[in-house]
Formats: C-alpha cells, structure tokens, sequence
C-alpha cells in the first residue's frame, strides 16, 4: 500500500459517511495530497491547498479532479501532508 500511495499523483476518497478517515492519513503519511470532502473525519485531517484539497459537493469534487490530473500542484504539499501526520502519530 505504501507504494501505492507514494506513487499517486494524488488520492481521492469520496466518502458518504466516515467518522474518522483512515485513507487520507495514510495517504497523507505517504506523502500524497488527498481529494475529499470537507466535512467529518477527513475535513479535520486534510488542511485545504496545504496536504490536499477539501471540496463541498460532487461537482467540485469531479471538477477538481479532472483539473489536478491533467495540472501540477505544488511539491511542497507532498512535504506538508507528511509533516502533518506526525502529530497525529506520535500524539494520537
């Protein structure tokens, strides 16, 4: 899974209900930026346009997508998602 996440341009978790949002902190401790919704778990792990982006409704969510696959964002947030796992891990 490691390789997996590494490896991503970015991951996407397109929830309906999740309380607490494993896949974007393990995306995130990978080093990848996470596409997710901006409400429950993952709205208070993933800090929007710093460790991945948080979106309001399915065609934002759609539209951001397709815009990050075919752009570039900025490699600092690959730096900034790891960095903001480790108060998580050590602190959780």
């Amino acid at each position: 899974m490691v390789k997996l996440y590494a490896n991503a341009k970015f991951t996407v978790f397109p929830f309906i209900h999740e309380p607490f949002g494993y896949v974007p902190v393990e995306s995130m401790a990978c080093g990848t930026p996470v596409l997710t919704y901006g409400k429950q778990g993952p709205g208070e792990t993933v800090i929007n346009n710093e460790t991945g982006w948080l979106v309001d409704n399915p065609g934002e969510f759609v539209r951001l997508a397709v815009k990050l696959w075919e752009g570039n964002y900025d490699d600092l947030m690959r730096v900034r998602a790891r960095e903001r796992l480790w108060p998580l891990v050590y602190l959780g």
